[in-house]
């Protein structure tokens, strides 16, 4: 009888418990750490711009009008500011303990791809229809936000 013998990648893959070496994660530490404040300044930046100029917002991704659109903004913003807090804390607390570090830095992936789709398309009709500085520019933050999650978990993975 033919046993295989299981990589040590597909192990990291089946046991989430296994965690980044801590030699190794005590060098990375600190740039993930970096890059984590970046992107918490990055989503408050863009929650920043969502508050200055909510008629943006309003007038392009919602059709109810100024009073019903409000509303949506803020009940958005509500939902999006609390995951952010809970997950932010969640994901220092797993790196600096390096308690799941691997299967958080997956999950924080998962949480920003999943909210970028939701929007992809209010997105999209943006920039069809009047591709302005301030499309862009959150289109660009949240981008942002995605490329620097996946160098923390690409330095996780090795």
């Amino acid at each position: 009888m033919n046993t295989e013998i299981v990589s040590e990648e597909e192990m990291r893959a089946l046991l989430p418990a296994y965690e980044v070496g801590d030699d190794y994660l005590d060098r990375i530490r600190n740039k993930i750490l970096i890059r984590t404040l970046i992107i918490v300044a990055l989503l408050i930046a863009r929650m920043i711009l969502i508050m200055l100029f909510p008629e943006y917002h309003i007038t392009t991704f919602f059709q109810e009008g100024a009073i019903g659109g409000s509303l949506q903004v803020d009940r958005v913003m509500l939902v999006r500011v609390s995951i952010l807090i809970l997950f932010v804390v969640i994901y220092v607390v797993s790196c600096w303990k390096n308690f799941y570090f691997r299967t958080m830095n997956v999950l924080a992936l998962i949480i920003t791809c999943s909210i970028l789709w939701s929007d992809a398309e209010l997105h999209m009709m943006a920039l069809l229809s009047e591709p302005t500085l301030l499309v862009l520019s959150t289109l660009a933050l949240r981008l942002a936000a995605l490329v620097l999650l996946t160098l923390n978990y690409i330095d996780v993975r090795r």
